[in-house]
Order: structure tokens, then sequence, then C-alpha cells
């Protein structure tokens, strides 16, 4: 069924002129098949988009239950950016589970208000991890590892820190008082899977310049990076600074509340 553009009659597929008024009937033929070529080519591009991603998303989960199953210290980066990808995915939802089960108890803009400062404290630390295994590793020892490659040896063998996090996020939104004892439980083995991941590859890192000492270059990149963590949290203290003062005051007005009302 085609309708004249000039007059709006119905006319049929083949004609070349309207019956009715005359007008020609080919512009109307070649613009309605245009619009509809490029609308197929917009939805076959956008299913494409959405196979390629949905593909990834079950290549990234296979690739965090096979390190699950079998972690591996040290082992040469075959996966990708998978390492990244766990990095800011795990960061992510630390900081959003944290913001909102902190403002679960106390206000609804919170939340959003310590959401973005934990995260840049939460990827700035870690990142100081990731530095320090790669200058130890590339510029000390002379082992041959870009940065994506450190991100994997420190993120891989911890894939189990995603389902730990995912699962401490639900617990911010069951929880009635968005901490719990469950909540606190997997964030503090989450930072120790992170913590242990960090020191094991300073230690297991491959030596190849003889005359560096491991032991003694080890316990200094260790030092160094607590000096760095040091100074980023005093750095990034005042972007939350505010937050948190605003949270002890929704604290110590809720104490004195319930005390005199």
């Amino acid at each position: 069924m085609k309708f004249c553009m000039h007059c709006g009659k119905e006319v049929k597929e083949q004609v070349k002129f309207c019956p009715f008024c005359g007008g020609d009937q080919k512009e109307v033929s070649a613009t309605t098949s245009g619009e509809e070529s490029v609308a197929t080519s917009r939805i076959t591009i956008d299913q494409e988009s959405i196979n390629q991603l949905a593909d990834k998303g079950k290549n990234y989960f296979a690739y965090i239950n096979k390190n699950i199953r079998n972690p591996i210290l040290g082992a040469s980066n075959q996966n990708g950016y998978f390492g990244v990808v766990t990095y800011l995915l795990l960061n992510v939802l630390i900081a959003l589970s944290i913001s909102h089960a902190l403002g679960k108890n106390f206000s609804s803009t919170f939340s959003l208000e310590l959401f973005l400062p934990l995260l840049l404290l939460f990827l700035v630390g870690q990142f100081v991890n990731v530095v320090a295994v790669y200058l130890l590793s590339n510029k000390i020892f002379k082992v041959r590892l870009n940065l994506v490659d450190t991100f994997e040896r420190i993120y891989g063998p911890i894939s189990l820190a995603i389902y730990g996090a995912i699962i401490m996020l639900a617990l911010s939104f069951i929880s009635t008082y968005g901490f719990s004892m469950l909540f606190v439980l997997f964030l503090v083995l989450i930072f120790f899977l992170i913590s242990v991941s960090f020191v094991a590859n300073l230690w297991r890192t491959e030596n190849l310049s003889p005359n560096k000492n491991r032991f003694y270059w080890t316990i200094g990149a260790l030092i160094l990076a607590g000096i760095a963590h040091l100074i980023v949290n005093l750095l990034l203290s005042d972007m939350i600074g505010a937050s948190i003062a605003h949270l002890f005051e929704e604290i110590i007005d809720s104490i004195f509340s319930s005390m005199f009302y």
C-alpha cells in the first residue's frame, strides 16, 4: 500500500503519477526505499554491537571463573585488557557499595556526594600498587612488562573479589542499615586479596639484574608504595572531607534526637 505524497490518497505501487492529482511518485518510492535502507542498516549495526558486547561479557566472566578455579601469580598476559577491566569494575563496585550503604542510613544525596571522591581515592590508591610492581619489574629487575600486563598480574589472580564486590553491593541494598557485619567482612576480604596480590607480585617478580639485591629492592618498593599511599590519602582527604563531615553531623544529630525525643 502506498499513498500519494501530494494529495495523500491511496495509489497503486507501480504507478509513476497519481491518478487523482498527477503528482510524481518516483520521489516517494526512492525516499521511502532510502529511509528503509538506512533504518535497516542502523538496526543491523545496533544488533551487531549488542552481540559483540554480550560476547565480551561472556568472555570476561569466563576469564573470571577460570582464574577463581586456578589463580596463577606472575602468569603472562593472554587476556588483553581484562586485568584493567577488573581494576575499574572492582573499584566502581566498592565505591558504589560504600557510598550507597552510607547514604541509605543518613540521606538520599549523601551517597552521590561521596561516590566520586571514594572512587577516585580507590582508583589512585590501587594504581600506586600497579606502578610499584611495574617500576620494580621493568626498571629495576629488567623484566619486560607493560602497564596492561601489570594490571593482569595483580588483578587476574583475585578475580574472586569481583563476586565479593557484587555481593557487597547487593548487601548495601538488602540490609536495613546499609552496613552489616557481612558487608564489612566482604569489604575486608576484598582489600585483603588486593594487598596479598600486590605484595606477592613484588616478591615473585623475576630478577634479571644479578647485581640488584631482590630483598632490599623489594622492601624499598614496599616502603615507597606505602609513602605514596599516604600522600594520595592526604591529597584526596580534602575532597572527601566535606562529605565525611556531613556524615558526622548527621550521626550526631541522630544521636541527640534519639536522646531527647
